[in-house]
Protein backbone atom coordinates (compact mmCIF):
# COMPACT_ATOMS: atom_id res chain seq x y z
CA UNK A 1 0.00 0.00 0.00
CA UNK A 2 1.18 3.70 -0.88
CA UNK A 3 1.09 6.46 1.06
CA UNK A 4 -1.37 7.83 -1.12
CA UNK A 5 -3.54 4.90 -1.08
CA UNK A 6 -4.29 5.12 2.52
CA UNK A 7 -4.50 8.68 2.50
CA UNK A 8 -7.79 7.78 -0.20
CA UNK A 9 -8.78 5.40 2.15
CA UNK A 10 -9.14 7.50 5.27
CA UNK A 11 -11.10 9.63 2.86
CA UNK A 12 -13.42 7.09 2.93
CA UNK A 13 -14.57 6.89 6.87
CA UNK A 14 -17.00 8.88 8.43
CA UNK A 15 -16.79 7.38 11.86
CA UNK A 16 -14.50 7.05 14.65
CA UNK A 17 -15.29 3.65 15.24
CA UNK A 18 -14.75 3.19 11.25
CA UNK A 19 -11.02 4.71 11.80
CA UNK A 20 -10.65 2.92 14.56
CA UNK A 21 -11.28 -0.43 13.02
CA UNK A 22 -9.35 0.63 10.07
CA UNK A 23 -6.22 1.04 12.59
CA UNK A 24 -6.67 -2.56 13.43
CA UNK A 25 -7.18 -3.40 10.38
CA UNK A 26 -3.74 -2.01 9.05
CA UNK A 27 -2.09 -3.36 12.27
CA UNK A 28 -2.50 -6.96 10.92
CA UNK A 29 -0.41 -5.55 8.17
CA UNK A 30 2.60 -4.36 10.30
CA UNK A 31 5.65 -6.63 9.41
CA UNK A 32 6.64 -8.93 12.09
CA UNK A 33 9.60 -7.48 14.01
CA UNK A 34 12.53 -9.75 14.39
CA UNK A 35 12.89 -11.29 17.95
CA UNK A 36 16.20 -10.41 17.84
CA UNK A 37 15.28 -6.85 17.38
CA UNK A 38 13.08 -6.76 20.54
CA UNK A 39 15.81 -5.31 22.85
CA UNK A 40 15.84 -2.42 25.43
CA UNK A 41 17.84 -0.21 23.38
CA UNK A 42 14.94 -0.11 20.76
CA UNK A 43 12.28 0.74 23.26
CA UNK A 44 10.68 4.08 22.55
CA UNK A 45 10.87 5.82 25.47
CA UNK A 46 7.55 8.00 26.71
CA UNK A 47 5.14 5.93 25.18
CA UNK A 48 2.88 4.19 27.19
CA UNK A 49 2.46 1.13 25.70
CA UNK A 50 5.39 -1.02 25.02
CA UNK A 51 6.68 0.34 21.58
CA UNK A 52 9.99 -0.83 19.51
CA UNK A 53 11.50 1.18 16.57
CA UNK A 54 14.14 0.26 14.39
CA UNK A 55 15.22 1.60 11.52
CA UNK A 56 18.54 -0.16 8.80
CA UNK A 57 19.78 1.38 6.21
CA UNK A 58 20.32 -1.08 3.32
CA UNK A 59 21.60 0.34 0.46
CA UNK A 60 21.01 3.81 1.46
CA UNK A 61 17.00 2.96 1.25
CA UNK A 62 15.43 2.90 5.13
CA UNK A 63 13.79 -0.72 6.08
CA UNK A 64 12.36 -0.30 9.13
CA UNK A 65 10.73 -2.71 11.81
CA UNK A 66 8.02 -1.34 14.81
CA UNK A 67 5.96 -3.17 17.21
CA UNK A 68 3.76 -2.07 20.04
CA UNK A 69 1.73 -4.53 22.88
CA UNK A 70 -1.09 -2.22 21.33
CA UNK A 71 -3.18 -2.84 18.38
CA UNK A 72 -4.25 0.18 17.95
CA UNK A 73 -0.97 1.51 18.00
CA UNK A 74 0.17 -0.85 15.80
CA UNK A 75 -2.07 0.79 12.82
CA UNK A 76 -0.07 3.80 13.86
CA UNK A 77 3.18 2.42 13.16
CA UNK A 78 1.75 0.42 9.65
CA UNK A 79 1.15 4.33 8.54
CA UNK A 80 4.80 5.28 9.77
CA UNK A 81 6.28 2.13 8.20
CA UNK A 82 5.04 2.77 5.08
CA UNK A 83 5.92 5.99 5.20
CA UNK A 84 9.72 5.41 5.67
CA UNK A 85 10.34 2.18 4.26
CA UNK A 86 12.30 2.28 1.24
CA UNK A 87 13.06 6.59 2.04
CA UNK A 88 16.66 7.62 2.45
CA UNK A 89 17.18 9.57 5.84
CA UNK A 90 17.17 12.90 4.31
CA UNK A 91 13.76 12.19 2.94
CA UNK A 92 12.78 10.93 6.72
CA UNK A 93 14.09 14.15 8.39
CA UNK A 94 12.33 16.44 6.13
CA UNK A 95 8.89 14.42 6.39
CA UNK A 96 6.05 15.99 9.12
CA UNK A 97 4.49 12.94 10.35
CA UNK A 98 2.22 14.97 12.56
CA UNK A 99 1.14 16.85 9.58
CA UNK A 100 -0.11 13.35 8.07
CA UNK A 101 -1.73 12.49 11.50
CA UNK A 102 -3.63 14.96 11.09
CA UNK A 103 -4.58 14.81 7.03
CA UNK A 104 -5.55 11.36 8.50
CA UNK A 105 -8.05 12.52 11.11
CA UNK A 106 -6.07 10.87 13.80
CA UNK A 107 -4.96 13.70 15.74
CA UNK A 108 -8.09 13.87 17.19
CA UNK A 109 -8.32 10.19 18.21
CA UNK A 110 -5.44 10.01 20.46
CA UNK A 111 -5.37 10.77 24.04
CA UNK A 112 -2.93 13.39 25.24
CA UNK A 113 -1.06 10.23 26.63
CA UNK A 114 -1.17 8.50 23.36
CA UNK A 115 -0.20 11.53 21.23
CA UNK A 116 2.96 12.42 23.49
CA UNK A 117 3.61 8.63 22.68
CA UNK A 118 3.23 9.16 18.89
CA UNK A 119 5.96 12.42 19.70
CA UNK A 120 8.32 10.58 21.45
CA UNK A 121 8.76 7.66 18.45
CA UNK A 122 8.54 10.97 15.82
CA UNK A 123 11.64 11.79 17.36
CA UNK A 124 12.85 8.62 17.90
CA UNK A 125 12.46 8.06 14.20
CA UNK A 126 14.04 11.23 13.16
CA UNK A 127 16.73 10.63 15.67
CA UNK A 128 17.65 7.21 13.76
CA UNK A 129 17.97 8.63 10.28
CA UNK A 130 19.74 11.14 11.21
CA UNK A 131 22.24 8.96 13.19
CA UNK A 132 22.26 6.47 9.71
CA UNK A 133 23.13 9.67 7.85
CA UNK A 134 25.86 10.70 9.55
CA UNK A 135 27.06 7.34 9.44
CA UNK A 136 27.39 7.09 5.74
Amino acid sequence: MTLQELKQNFSYLETTEDKYNYLLDLAKLLPVIPTECKKDECLVQGCSSKVYSILIKDNDKIKSYFYSDSQILNGVLYIFHITVEGKTPETILEFDFMNLLKELGLNELLTSARQNGIISLIKNIQESAKKLMESA
